[in-house]
């Protein structure tokens, strides 16, 4: 077997070479695995040394050939990396000093240049460890057959003499890298390189300047909004940006309104260029716009149901800031929480209950009105706007999950008992149509880990390693993910994510515990399952499972027979349900701590901001 590898080579190459971050692509996946490969066959050089006929072994010569060029190679690639380090790190303002915009535009220009280089230096050093580790397993394992390969002798002489020479130099990369030398300022700044700082700190910096901006005038970009009367409350939990409810009260500072503001800033400038992150011409900043924004508008525009509504008369491109490479989105303000922070609030009842209490439910009612909100959002974004010479196409959510899933106030439609629910954070979304060719390709890996359909994850060959595209990601990506949701409000447990292995016909995963099973109606679990099918061929549509919601809630106008699982709750407006039917399916919601009327001094004191 060879130990030498046409994907470890390139890889390594491709790290010395490059003087640019590589792009986000599957091609990162491959790279990533590769690079675990060659202790693996070292392993496997030791293991089976004695057992390997004279050409086999000659093989690992040129192992120790390739490692050789790459260890020197990279080397060299590092030195000249940590030069342009040396250079790029003596700072021409100080970080306080940066308040313009003008300024700090240049400013973190600069630096995201020397983030970009000293990262390539710390892949070069991974690099020459690798290569120098590879010499050192290949000379060992050669030692003892030095008379069964031509050359050997001459070989391991001078692997000792081009590990001294690699030894010397990352000697000095590291003092270039650890110690360049920064003369004093003449203005009186301390300075410190970049190198030092990292890249967490001018990042933090520029968090502050973009946040400081509306803090400081204390406005939030509304309509109708003047100075001082909006404030930030509270900071919010986000994986796609930082989130922020903004509270704004009256002359008697009385509540009045309220509104979370989310900010997503790009911290290295790499994904603002990623044409799969913005809709229109990437070229020109005046016709794109990030597609999170583009995505959450159009479902806005046409009134679609149990979406999140954005807040704002500016509802575009007034959102992005080009300097700072950043975006806002203004969102209502979700008065009972999330369908995560419910669950934890149901385990949280049991933890406290006594030792040997039954189970505490979400009621069935319940789950069965989220199904309802949640088709009516995924039929939603079955539909999008029309691409010129492409079919009409859809929107594919990719964040579908209980933190996303938000309880406003309840509808005057259909269950009046139960808060709402609301999709909202359209951070990964993206729209695609028939034939889109980067569907999945630019795609694949984002996401929740736990809450991903199949399709979304990036599969290879476990032989061959060559990339697997077998599904593109569709309504039926949502409709995987709603099942997801639903899953985990029957259970109250977080999905594992089991498909890292297998086709999806032996997985148990998604199976019901014995007591879910004597709880939950078979309608229900057999409609949740359904749409947790591995082959998205076999997954229903969202016409279909909200059909099958509606008759098994009493709502089938066809059939005024058929049974009703919510209890009445879904007509309670209407017909209200006895104080027992409704006792027995209370939801233990999120209390409303930011009730509108509520006095300055009877609100939670802020919070994070």
């Amino acid at each position: 077997m060879s130990f030498v590898h046409a994907d470890f080579t390139t890889q390594y190459c491709t790290v010395i070479e490059s003087e640019d971050v590589a792009p986000q692509t599957r091609q990162l996946f491959i790279n990533h695995q590769a690079a675990n490969r060659p202790n693996e066959a070292a392993d496997t050089i030791r293991r089976e040394s004695s057992d390997k006929t004279a050409a086999q072994r000659t093989e690992w010569v040129d192992t120790f050939n390739t490692a050789t060029t790459i260890t020197i190679l990279a080397t060299n690639r590092a030195v000249a990396l940590a030069a342009d380090v040396n250079t790029f790190t003596e700072m021409y303002e100080g970080l306080d000093d940066n308040t313009t915009r003008a300024n700090y535009k240049a400013f973190f220009d600069d630096h995201e240049r020397v983030d970009a280089i000293a990262n390539i230096v710390k892949d070069c050093w991974s690099v020459m460890e690798a290569a120098w580790k590879q010499m050192v397993d290949v000379d060992t394992a050669q030692g003892a057959h030095q008379d069964s390969i031509q050359h050997n002798a001459d070989q391991v002489q001078a692997a000792l003499q081009n590990n001294r020479h690699v030894d010397a130099i990352i000697d000095t990369i590291g003092g270039m890298v650890a110690a360049p030398h920064v003369p004093a300022d003449p203005k009186g700044y301390r300075k410190q390189p970049h190198a030092w700082a990292g890249w967490h700190r001018p990042w933090n910096r520029r968090k502050q300047l973009t946040h400081g901006d509306d803090v400081a005038t204390g406005t939030v970009g509304l309509e109708g909004t003047a100075a001082n009367e909006w404030r930030p409350w509270l900071a919010l939990d986000g994986g796609m940006g930082s989130s922020t409810l903004w509270l704004r009260f009256d002359v008697e500072n009385t509540l009045m309104d309220r509104v979370v503001r989310k900010t997503q800033v790009d911290k290295h400038g790499f994904n603002w260029r990623d044409p799969a992150r913005f809709e229109g011409d990437i070229r020109d900043p005046q016709l794109r716009l990030p597609t999170e924004l583009a995505c959450h508008h159009t479902l806005n525009k046409r009134n679609a149901p149990a979406i999140v509504r954005l807040r704002g008369q500016n509802l575009d491109r007034n959102w992005v800031d080009e300097i700072t490479q950043s975006y806002r989105v203004y969102t209502e303000w979700a008065m009972h929480g999330s369908l995560a922070d419910l669950v934890k609030e149901y385990q949280r009842q049991e933890k406290a209950a006594a030792a040997g209490a039954p189970p505490i439910w979400i009621p069935e009612a319940f789950v069965w009105s989220v199904a309802e909100s949640l088709c009516e959002a995924g039929i939603a974004m079955a539909v999008s706007t029309k691409v010129p010479g492409f079919e009409p196409g859809e929107m594919v959510h990719r964040d579908l999950k209980p933190a996303n899933c938000f309880l406003g106030a309840p509808s005057t439609e259909r269950y009046p008992r139960y808060a709402q629910t609301f999709l909202g954070d359209f951070g990964l979304a993206f729209k695609t149509f028939k034939g889109d060719a980067n569907n999945p390709y630019w795609y694949q890996g984002s996401g929740t880990p736990s809450y991903k359909a199949p399709e979304q994850l990036m599969w290879v060959n476990q032989r061959t390693w060559d990339v697997i595209e077998d599904g593109v990601m569709g309504q039926h990506t949502n409709v995987f993910g709603v099942g997801l949701i639903l899953w985990s409000l029957l259970t109250k447990k977080k999905p594992d994510e089991p498909w890292y292995l297998g086709d999806g016909s032996n997985e148990t995963a998604f199976n019901y515990p014995a007591n879910v099973v004597a709880h939950y109606s078979e309608a229900l679990r057999e409609m949740v399952t359904d749409c947790l099918a591995y082959d998205f061929d076999n997954r229903p549509s969202f016409n279909e499972v909200l059909a099958i919601v509606k008759e098994n809630t009493g709502d089938d106008p066809a059939d005024p027979a058929d049974p009703d699982l919510s209890q009445g709750m879904r007509d309670a407006g209407a017909h209200p349900v006895t104080p027992a039917v409704e006792a027995q399916n209370r939801v233990h919601e999120v209390a409303d701590r930011y009730r509108l009327g509520l006095a300055f001094n009877e609100l939670p004191n802020p919070e994070g901001v």
